[in-house]
Formats: C-alpha cells, structure tokens, sequence
C-alpha cells in the first residue's frame, strides 16, 4: 500500500504482514524475474526522486521509465489510460494531405499505437514494429506514416483507383492539384419507403449530371457503388426491400450518417412520420379502506395492448407494432416496468384493474422507485421504516433496564413494523440484546390481544428469566407439560387479553392444530434459523400461526445458504420473495448478481448490528488456529477410513450417502476411541486441549470447551476429574432450569475453570461471560454456529479480552475445512453484510477435504 515502503522493505530485507495470517520476506531473491526488473525501475525512481510522493500506491514517471516498463511487460497485460503518446486505432483523427508539390505528409506524433489490445511502438523513422492485423483503415495509415514526405505524383496514375477511392474519407488534397488526379464524381441517390411492414428502396447513379446504369461504372466508380452496395446489403435489402419485421425496425431506429457518407439518402414521409415510442407508465400503489391496492397507470394504451406489450416484453422482443401501426420501442425501462409488475404478483391481463396487495409488498418501492408511484400515507410508510432512527417512539416506564442507543434504535424498528402492521428480522450479533428491545415493544404498546414467542425449548426458562428482569408487571405463560397441560392452555387463550404465551419449535410442533381459533399481535421466533429448514414440519407449522406482526429474531437468519432466508421470509411475508422453484433457479444460474437483486429487496425489513460496531467498550477478541499431528496409529485409521470415503463419491449422486463417513473422520481427529471400544492409544488433540487448560487456568483464565460430540467432551472430563479441576458438563440432557443454574454457577464461582458444552445444546441463549476463553475442539462447516458458541461469552458485560482456540489435525479433514471456510464465506454476510458468497457442499469439496 505503500511504494516507498515497500522499496525499503526490499532493500532492508525485511519481514511485513498482509493481513492476519500471510507474512512475506521481501528478500531481492523472493520475487519473480519480472518483479525484479520493475523493483529495479522502482529504485531507480527511489534514488533520482523523480516526483516521487511518500504515503502513496503511485508514482509520476517520466517517458524514459514508461518505455522501460513497458519493455518489462512484453507479452503480459497491463491497463493503459489516457496518455499523451498513446493513441488507439479507433480514435486515431490524424489528418493525411497531399500538398501542391505532391508532398504526402501527416500530423501524426504518437510514439505508441493500441490496436486490438496490442501495444505497437512507433520508431524514429514512423515505421510501426511488429505487423499490425488489417484494422479499418490502418494499412493506409501505416503507408502514410512510413511514407511521410513521399512525392505522390510518380503513383497519381494509379493513386485514385488504389488509395482514394478506399481512403478519400481521411486524405485531404491541395485544390490546386485535385484536378490533375482521375478521382470519382459518381453520385448515389438512394432513396426510402415505408409500406406494409416492409422497407423499400430505389437507387439512381448519376455520373456527369447523367443517370447511368451498374453496367456503365468504370472500375474507379465501381469501387464506390460496391461499398454503397456491401453496406445496404448487410441492412437487410433483398430485392430492393427489407421484410423481416426485426430488421425494419432496426432501419427506422438507424444512426444514418454512415450511410449519408456512401450516399444522398433521401427518406418518404411515410418513415419521417414513422415515429418510434417508448413504453410509458407506471405501477401506482394507494391506500384505501386499510388496504393497499395495485394497477397499472397508464390512459395511452387499451387492456388488450397493454397485454400484447408485456407479452413482447416476457418473450424479450425489442419492440411491438400496435394496431395503428404504432411502434413500441421495448428498451430497459420497459423491462424493469414489467419486472416491477411480474414481482408484485399483478394480473397480466387486468393491470388497469385495482389488485389488493400485502402492505409489506409496498416496500418493494425501494428496489422498484423508477417505476413504481405511491400515495401520500404510502410514500410517509416507506419514508418511516427508511428513516426509523429518527422517529419518536417511548420506551414504557414498566420497562426496568437503561436500553443503550443501538437498542433505543432496535427497538425504534420493531415499533415502525408494529406501526404498519409489518414484519421483520432483528438479526443484532449474537449477544446485544434482541430479548431485551422485543420485550420492550410489548411493555410500550398499549393492546388487547396475545403474543407468542416460539423458542428452542432450551431458551423458555431463559425468557421467563427475561421478562422478570425487564418487565415484572408482563403476564407471562410458558405453554409446557405434558400434552393435555399445553392443550388446555392453547385451547384458554383469549383473543382479546394481552398475555405473553412462551411454546417450543417441538411443541408448536405436536400442538399446532390446537391454534386454529387465535389470532396473535405479535408471532416472534427466536433463533429463527430452526426454520430453514423448507420442508420440515416444524417450519411448516410455524407458518400457519395467524397473527398482524411477525418478527425473526436471528444472529445468524443464513446458516447455510440463502434458502434459509427464503424460508424465514415466507414465514415473514408469504409471496414477497418468488415461489422457491424460482427463487432456486435464479440463484443457481447469476448467484452473485441475483444476490445482490435478494439484498435490496429485503435490506429494510432487516436490522443488523454487530459488536464491533455498537459495543464500543466491549474488549478485543483474537483468534488463532493452534494444529496438532496425530500419532501412527490414529494416522492410520484416519488414512483407511479417508480411502474408503474417496471411493464411495465418485459421483454427485453419492455425496450425501458418505456424510456418516466424514463424522467418523471428523471423530478420528479427536480420538478413534469414540466409536472404536477396544482402541487404547493416545490422542495428540485430547493432550493438546489438556495442555491449553493447564497453561490458561494457571494464568487466572476460565474456559469454554465446545464440542459436536459428547463422547469427546467425556474423554476431558475424565482427564479434568483425575487433575482435580473443577468443571461443568452441559449436553442435551439438561433441563432448562438446570442449565440457568449451571450458568450462574460457572459465572460466580471462580473455583470453575472449564465449562464442556456440546455445541448443539450449548450453542445459543447463554451468557457465560464469566469465561475469557472459547476452544473449539473440532471445527466445521456452520461457522455461523461456531460464532453463536463463541458469543455465550463475548457479548454484553464482557470486560476481559477473549481469546478463541480452534484446533485443528494437521493433514486432516480439519484442515481443509478451515481453508474451505475461508474460501466460500457466508452468503449471510453477502445479503446481510455484503461479502461474499458461500455455497453448499460439492462434490470438489468433498474431494477437496478428503484429499
């Protein structure tokens, strides 16, 4: 990044970091052979200080280092501007004269011509090096610049048949001597007609002020006919007409002053009067009787042609003829109109027709502006959600906590939703509150009816926690028990009392048809990711609660891939984004440009902060990758069971078949003995582990130990059980309440040094910030579920800098995940934060980590 660094660097020999990981010596010796000729260009500046400028990624360079480096870049790519001595073929505007003496000369002084992305230097004798493919009119140009001074006479014979009749257009002839050359006065007058769809065309040729025939041309004049004749053929002139209706109307939208240059061209009124339009209009959206209403704006064309322009449209013609012979020009607005149309579900065939549309398709106006037109209480909607920060919204008395600004501003959102009646995502970095600001929209609002939260079951007690903390005055009732409990409460709620209903996935699950009669304020989900899932039944029923406001809550609403925001979109706002078949499809054929078209469309229903941004106090967290080697015996059941798995996809349709395989080899890489009864060996990542916790915990640290299998977390607690180090052990069978306990245990009692978690049932709705270290033992995939796990501890009340461990089998399964995991990152951050794009399991990725 910086020039002058970068040349001390060199010459000093010195070590420099790019980014966190790659570190480079930057060693003369280091750097290819072309690197090293322009690093001794670079020294060369360095030592004259030719308008060399500190703190900067350019330098000035004068022509004798331009000529130099681009010597340098013989036969490699670079990128040219504009620069005085650089002169492309097609915006060469040189001018060629032949004076009265019969002197030919030209003003050309370029030193270097750019023709068909090659660079052709020009010599000190105007001879081009290196031969120049036929371009135009470059052989004339190169005989004019190799022959500047040249007596044109000794040639004047010849000179109008093998020059001027090609070149006329760029050769300038003294009048003095015009006359003295045989050059063409041949005229051509074409002239152009309009009728029945087709382009007509007579051609007169007069020489000497006489119509003359094709037969009568001399061969100078024939030259000429012959360019007029090659051009009007490549048109689409068969027998003197044109009937192909796309190149008719490709002649009536012509640029004609090419063919002015070949001929007097003279045009009837028929195609002066054939004037082309552009599709006009626009879709309005009002707002009446509580509704929001659709259709298309627009007095200049019937229903029956406003459906003939679309259908052009959809079948991606250029333009359509209507009955009065009119021409539609179908340019890119026309498209983006019909785009705008097809997206908010309108009837093709009744667009002048009002069409009742969801409030929340009324946002599409920020993706759509161009045209689509709002009334007044519409325009004030999106100006709102847009703007939300900005409104006043009053937090309630009843709420007993002091919300940070980024909270105020959460909640601020979930408030202009609530206002309009519309849904969304909180999707906040795990860690800063989302409980807090929902509970905060249900204390400030004043209303008669019920809520529901759908919680992972781990998570109910945790809300119930919650709202005694925030809001005591809250009726609270967790929907749990046995089957007959929960259907006896479903079956109580009342409609028009505002009570705080707590259920689980699971349990929604079994009870959903219990629901049919109630009708909520607001349906919140937390961790809204259990509903990725498309075809789950768990996500199915979720869908069919009925309520005005949904709200996702989510650090993490793309685990995966961007189906798992389709599906919480169509829990959401069923229809806002296009049936799955197509969403799909789309997305498999442009994901990067349909990515970005997903992006816009859903940014104003979705907030986002992370910590670094917000929690300005919140301390550092460093990451590191520590690796170990495994031993001969686990390397060699690692290597078998690898071969095996290699074997089993050699094709795509296996790639689901050995995923049993590759958590045996993930299995492998902490120890063979957690399937393997009889295996007795070491295990070279158990030790490791065991070694980090000893060094931290003597330091004054406490630990996090997460883990996908529980069989793993059991081989440490032995090893924690012999070493007398105090621990906990929480798995999928805790309860909720012993879980809660377990936490506040961890986080107050300074004699518990580690906390083995399984990931899965340790993974969300913990605040463990107690710890200041989180060791992943076995890394996968869903980093976003490695992320959740690391924020139990880095989020709000943390005061110590956290440090997360990730280890890693060298030469492993392991390995090559982590590097795959930096090559395809989450397309979460592509639509939510705007990064790159992540994209499931292939088959070369499989190949890829068994290798």
């Amino acid at each position: 990044s910086n020039i002058s660094n970068l040349i001390d660097s060199i010459n000093l020999k010195q070590n420099y970091k790019y980014g966190k990981e790659l570190e480079f010596n930057h060693d003369i010796n280091n750097f290819d052979d072309t690197s090293k000729e322009l690093i001794d260009i670079l020294n060369i500046i360095d030592t004259y200080d030719y308008n060399r400028v500190n703190n900067t990624k350019n330098i000035l360079i004068n022509d004798y280092i331009f000529d130099k480096l681009i010597n340098i870049y013989k036969n490699n790519y670079i990128e040219i501007n504009k620069i005085d001595y650089f002169i492309k073929l097609d915006e060469i505007i040189f001018n060629v004269t032949i004076d009265e003496n019969y002197i030919l000369n030209n003003d050309f002084n370029y030193k270097y011509i750019i023709s068909n992305n090659n660079i052709y230097l020009i010599d000190e004798d105007n001879k081009i090096i290196n031969k120049i493919k036929d371009d135009g009119n470059i052989n004339f140009y190169k005989f004019s610049l190799e022959n500047k001074g040249m007596d044109i006479s000794i040639i004047k014979d010849k000179f109008s048949s093998d020059i001027y009749d090609r070149y006329h257009e760029i050769i300038k002839i003294d009048d003095k001597i015009k006359n003295n050359f045989k050059l063409s006065n041949l005229i051509i007058e074409a002239y152009f007609d309009y009728e029945n769809y087709n382009i007509l065309i007579d051609v007169k040729i007069i020489k000497d002020s006489n119509l003359i025939s094709i037969d009568d041309l001399s061969i100078v004049d024939k030259l000429k006919y012959e360019k007029f004749e090659k051009y009007i053929y490549s048109l689409g002139f068969k027998d003197n007409k044109i009937e192909d209706i796309d190149l008719v109307y490709n002649f009536l939208t012509m640029d004609f002053s090419y063919l002015k240059e070949l001929a007097n061209i003279y045009l009837s009124d028929s195609i002066k009067n054939k004037k082309v339009n552009t599709f006009s209009g626009s879709v309005r959206i009002v707002y009446e009787n509580n509704m929001a209403y659709a259709f298309y704006d627009e007095l200049n064309y019937s229903k029956e042609e406003l459906y003939k322009i679309l259908d052009n449209i959809k079948n991606r013609k250029k333009f359509v003829i209507l009955k009065d012979d009119k021409i539609i020009d179908l340019d890119n607005n026309s498209y983006e109109i019909y785009d705008t149309i097809v997206d908010l579900n309108l009837d093709l065939k009744n667009l002048l027709n009002k069409k009742e549309i969801p409030m929340y398709q009324v946002l599409k106006y920020n993706y759509y502006k161009n045209n689509l037109e709002l009334d007044h209480y519409l325009s004030n909607m999106v100006n709102d959600l847009n703007n939300f920060k900005e409104l006043d919204f009053k937090i309630s008395d009843d709420i007993k906590a002091n919300l940070r600004d980024y909270q105020i501003e959460g909640f601020k959102f979930l408030s202009v939703l609530d206002k309009y009646n519309l849904s969304g995502i909180l999707a906040d970095d795990m860690g800063l509150g989302k409980t807090l600001e929902v509970i905060s929209l249900f204390a400030s609002k004043d209303i008669n009816m019920p809520i529901i939260v759908v919680s992972p079951k781990s998570l109910i007690f945790n809300w119930e926690n919650e709202f005694l903390k925030f809001y005591p005055l809250a009726k609270v009732k967790a929907i749990v028990g046995a089957p007959d409990i929960r259907h006896d409460i479903i079956s109580n709620i009342d409609n028009n009392k505002k009570i705080i209903y707590l259920t689980s996935y699971d349990s929604l699950r079994l009870d959903i048809d219990y629901y049919n009669n109630t009708y909520f304020r607001y349906i919140i989900l937390d961790e809204a990711q259990y509903i990725k899932n498309v075809g789950a039944k768990k996500t199915l029923n979720v869908k069919m609660l009925k309520g005005d406001v949904k709200v996702a809550l989510s650090g993490t609403p793309i685990e995966n891939n961007v189906i798992d925001l389709w599906s919480i979109f169509d829990f959401l706002m069923p229809g806002y984004l296009e049936n799955l078949t197509s969403f799909k499809r789309k997305y498999q054929n442009d994901s990067n440009n349909f990515t970005k078209i997903i992006a816009k469309k859903c940014a104003p229903f979705i907030l986002r902060r992370i910590k670094e941004d917000v929690l300005l106090d919140l301390p550092k967290k460093y990451e590191k990758i520590v690796s170990c080697e495994m031993d001969n015996n686990q390397k060699m059941i690692y290597d078998a069971y690898r071969l095996k798995a290699q074997d089993e996809i050699k094709d795509d349709t296996k790639k689901f078949d050995i995923l049993p395989m590759l958590t045996r080899l993930r299995e492998i890489c902490i120890s063979p003995s957690l399937f393997m009864l009889d295996y007795n060996h070491k295990s070279a990542k158990i030790d490791l582990v065991m070694d980090i916790i000893n060094d931290y915990i003597k330091d004054g640290h406490k630990i996090l130990i997460f883990s996908s299998f529980v069989k793993a977390l059991n081989l440490l607690e032995v090893k924690l059980y012999n070493l007398n180090i105090k621990y906990l052990l929480l798995t999928g069978k805790n309860s909720s309440k012993e879980r809660m306990s377990m936490v506040d245990e961890f986080n107050n009692d300074f004699d518990i040094k580690v906390f083995l978690i399984s990931l899965k049932a340790g993974g969300t709705g913990l605040n463990l910030v107690g710890a200041d270290t989180v060791v992943h033992l076995d890394p996968w995939w869903n980093v976003s579920a490695e992320m959740q796990a690391t924020d139990r501890t880095y989020r709000i009340g943390q005061t110590k800098n956290v440090e997360v461990i990730k280890v890693v089998c060298e030469n492993s399964i392991e390995q090559r995940v982590i590097e795959l995991q930096n090559i395809k990152k989450d397309v979460f951050d592509k639509i939510i934060n705007d990064s790159s794009l992540y994209k499931n399991l292939s088959l070369d990725d499989l190949n890829y980590i068994l290798k």
